[in-house]
């Protein structure tokens, strides 16, 4: 609730108000001085109420008593208000103004706004509306613009905000400008603390600016903010959108199981043209899931079809052929060629006025659907056109997606050795763009319809008896995606200078992006011989969209190269990889030059440990007993698997081998740190007596051992010291890890707190010019094994450290002391043997032991 100088009415004469109150607190409501009984409902972390005012109220008070210590303590809330009659002209435009904006613009020429200005920002906003639903946006800007200095003056600061709002949607996505986008939220930002609705919009468009701009972590704290301001006061609108842009964003990611979750506690706002948003969104996300093998927990065609009946009733006619589109890639799915090409007729019969994703969707499924009827030439040729228009207009990700569906109808018609040369060349075109365009482009490529592809040419390989092939695209596949998820951590962590420089060249790439889209859309309508200036106006913008994405990227600065091949090993270790193809698992040993592969039988991580072991280890009895060393790469849901505590041969794999792990890491070698140093941290909570027993315990075996050893402790344990003691030889780090904003979901990342409530995060340390060559992390949930995002440990791994020793879940306070203590007692500069000397010590103490675990590169 916030207290500003006047409050208006709403049309409905209905205020809200929300209240953190102490409590027991007794609240108590009086209209013009007289008590209104009110009922309070819990909201959040508060109480809320709706009050209906008479239309000459001219005050509203909230009284708070709380009993305290024997004594009543009390507060007041007073709050001004005023009400205003609009005039008759004016409420008529608003009423015609969804069914012809053209008519309700005619009537504000007869509306005398000369001598009111609160009339005069009245008939301006109006203007801006009917600008917006005929897609005028620069008449748009101009109206709101206008409307929200006129606001200013009069005071209406919610008339304001909603002018503002408007502009930074349409600076954001529809024309991006980062100067004008920074500019109004910023302004928005001045609003919130005298109006509840400024404060919402300003946290939803910080969302939105992070979310395009790369900063996912960031635009899911701005969610939530939104979620938790607009519920609280009652503004559906922003409280319902936050959570779909939300599930918008989880589904992007691949985090399908999150995103339907989000959209069951969404409530549509009512009204056709909201809910058949509403309808849309979800059912794209559904159809998503379904294009990558996941099981949605509705029907997307049902919610599609609700949608295009919303429509109907609703001005926003141009979603119409996207809702087409989805209905026609719905039928591809239930195996119904002739009902998906139904529906794209009816969608081509919008002609010129189709977005280019929505005519690139409308041709794949017409290639699809002859791959259903097994007209495989008919198919064929559709993907290998599609593939030219692509490379033509340098769609980079539509390019990859005509060149895998053209391996897929191979496979399908039987030509393997084709199949195989249409996936090499999709991998090529990977590695030719890398993650340049696949991570900005809005048309990019998701990381999981790569894996999918990635396991389907596996799978091709195996068949044709290529081994070694089908390891090499997994393992390519596993390092495309660390790279895209440290790029994230990488833009999460710019400073802020930094930062603006990032956001706008972000912004005109964007727009370059939207133009060429644009171009696209109106190239695919036209016939050749008048296409050709478009054509001409796309080379131009093709070249400026590489010029603006690598200026964007160069100020992250250079990035690990991708290695090429398998790793080589030393002669006592063995390489045991495990990962999905399409038709089941692979594991491969490699070692010594010779690498073997091993189709496992169908499995589940969460068997017993003798199982996990019969599944996973004894395929690979021959290669155990040949070698000492053991690094793991395991992927696809077995990454925590504690391999080093799974029995073989009678006792856990750790008491006959040095176990390591390993996460295919394009890793950045860094300046030589200074290796005669250490740095040891402790306790920045000031809540761990253990993590400070344990520093001390490592401090004084560190300078035992002649290691020029620092100590920071509790408040010490600042950020800016932090980062300049980093070029130091050993890290050991005494102290609890935590989900950021103490979240757990697939978004949030691992970070190490510090003092004054500070943290270091892996986007941190990538930016970091060197790091320890030896990182001990001790402390609960060090390396989650969450693959969807960038752990700590593995950032220190990603930036050049040889060894981190992390934890895979939660630990005690005094497992974390013991196996710290025990780790330095053999002098072993080697992490991975001193790791497993210090566990084989402590096997017999009742201590989760095998949660610790060696990760390198």
């Amino acid at each position: 609730m916030f207290e500003g100088p006047v409050c208006e009415l709403s049309r409905d004469e209905r205020v809200t108000f929300w209240v953190r109150a102490s409590p027991g607190a007794r609240l108590t409501v009086h209209v013009d001085a007289v008590e209104r009984k009110t009922e309070w409902r819990p909201v959040d972390t508060g109480l809320q109420t709706t009050i209906e005012l008479p239309a000459r109220t001219r005050s509203v008070s909230i009284r708070a008593d709380a009993h305290v210590d024997g004594h009543t303590a009390s507060d007041v809330f007073r709050l001004a208000v005023r009400s205003w009659a609009k005039p008759a002209l004016l409420r008529e435009a608003e009423r015609l103004l969804a069914r012809s904006p053209t008519t309700a613009e005619a009537l504000l020429d007869g509306l005398d706004v000369s001598t009111n200005r609160r009339l005069r920002a009245e008939a301006v906003s109006i203007r801006g509306r009917s600008a917006y639903i005929r897609g005028r946006f620069d008449d748009v800007v101009r109206h709101r613009r206008h409307g929200a200095d006129l606001a200013a003056t009069t005071g209406m600061i919610e008339k304001q905000a909603g002018d503002l709002a408007t502009i930074a949607f349409v600076a954001i996505w529809v024309r991006p400008d980062a100067e004008r986008a920074r500019k109004v939220v910023d302004e928005l930002g001045t609003l919130a603390s005298m109006s509840a609705q400024a404060g919402v919009a300003h946290a939803y468009n910080e969302a939105m600016l992070a979310s395009l701009t790369g900063d996912l972590r960031a635009a899911e704290r701005w969610f939530e903010e939104t979620e938790t301001r607009a519920v609280r006061v009652d503004l559906l609108a922003y409280s319902t959108g936050a959570a779909a842009q939300r599930a918008i964003l989880l589904a992007r990611r691949g985090h399908f199981d999150a995103a339907f979750e989000v959209y069951r506690r969404v409530q549509p706002r009512p009204g056709p043209c909201h809910a058949a948003r509403a309808l849309a969104n979800q059912a794209w996300i559904g159809l998503m899931a379904w294009e990558v093998g996941v099981d949605a927990p509705f029907d997307p065609e049902h919610l599609a079809r609700q949608a295009l009946e919303r429509l109907q009733a609703c001005v926003e006619k141009h979603s119409i052929p996207n809702l087409l589109s989805m209905l026609a890639l719905s039928r591809i799915h239930h195996g119904d060629a002739d009902g998906a090409l139904h529906h794209v007729a009816a969608a081509r019969q919008h002609g010129a006025s189709l977005r280019a994703d929505v005519q690139w969707w409308l041709a794949d499924v017409e290639a699809r659907a002859a791959r259903i009827r097994q007209r495989y030439a008919r198919a064929r040729r559709a993907y290998r056109q599609l593939n030219e228009v692509a490379k033509q207009r340098g769609l980079k990700s539509a390019q990859w997606r005509a060149q895998v569906g053209l391996a897929g109808v191979e496979e399908a018609a039987g030509r393997v050795r084709t199949a195989r040369r249409a996936y090499a060349e999709a991998e090529r075109q990977l590695d030719a763009s890398g993650l340049r365009a696949l991570f900005l482009s809005p048309l990019s490529v998701s990381s999981h319809l790569q894996q999918a592809a990635a396991r389907r040419y596996a799978s091709l390989l195996l068949r044709l008896n290529q081994p070694h092939a089908a390891v090499q695209v997994l393992q390519r596949q596993a390092r495309r995606r660390v790279l895209g998820v440290s790029r994230a951590a990488r833009v999460a962590a710019l400073p802020a200078a930094q930062r603006q420089r990032w956001n706008g060249a972000v912004l005109r790439y964007v727009r370059l992006r939207t133009i060429g889209d644009q171009l696209d859309g109106r190239q695919w309508g036209e016939a050749p011989e008048t296409s050709v200036e478009t054509a001409r106006q796309l080379r131009g913008n093709r070249a400026a969209i590489r010029e603006a994405l690598d200026l964007a990227l160069s100020h992250l600065g250079t990035e690990a190269q991708m290695p090429q091949g398998l790793p080589k090993m030393p002669a006592d270790e063995v390489l045991l990889g495990y990962d999905r193809v399409a038709d089941g698992w692979l594991g491969f040993a490699w070692g010594r030059g010779t690498l073997r592969t091993v189709r496992l039988a169908p499995g589940a991580s969460n068997r017993p440990l003798e199982g996990l072991s019969r599944w996973l280890l004894a395929p690979f009895r021959r290669e155990l007993q040949a070698y000492s060393r053991v690094r793991i790469a395991a992927r696809s849901g077995l990454e925590q698997v504690d391999f080093h505590a799974l029995p073989f041969d009678g006792v856990p794999l750790i008491q006959t081998h040095t176990v390591t792990y390993t996460f295919d890491a394009p890793r950045d070698v860094r300046p030589v740190r200074k290796a005669h140093r250490a740095l040891v941290v402790a306790d920045p909570d000031g809540n761990l007596p253990g993590a400070r027993d344990e520093a001390r315990l490592v401090v004084r075996r560190l300078r035992q051992l002649d290691l020029d050893t620092f100590f920071l402790v509790g408040s010490e344990v600042e950020r800016a010291r932090i980062l300049g003691r980093m070029d130091v030889g050993l890290l050991h780090w005494a102290g609890h890890a935590r989900q950021l904003e103490g979240r757990s979901d697939a978004l949030a990342a691992s970070v190490l707190p510090l003092a004054a409530g500070a943290y270091l995060t892996a986007g941190d340390v990538l930016a970091l010019p060197r790091v320890p060559d030896r990182v001990v992390l001790s402390g609960c949930e060090t390396s989650p094994t969450d693959t969807t995002h960038l752990g700590v440990a593995q950032a220190f791994v990603l930036a050049g450290a040889s060894a981190v020793i992390a934890t895979s879940r939660a630990v005690r306070d005094d497992e974390a002391r013991a196996i710290g203590a025990a780790l330095y007692a053999s002098g072993q500069d080697d992490l991975g043997p001193a790791l497993r000397s210090a566990q084989l010590a402590l096997r017999a103490e009742p201590i989760d032991w095998a949660a610790f675990r060696t990760i390198v590169p």
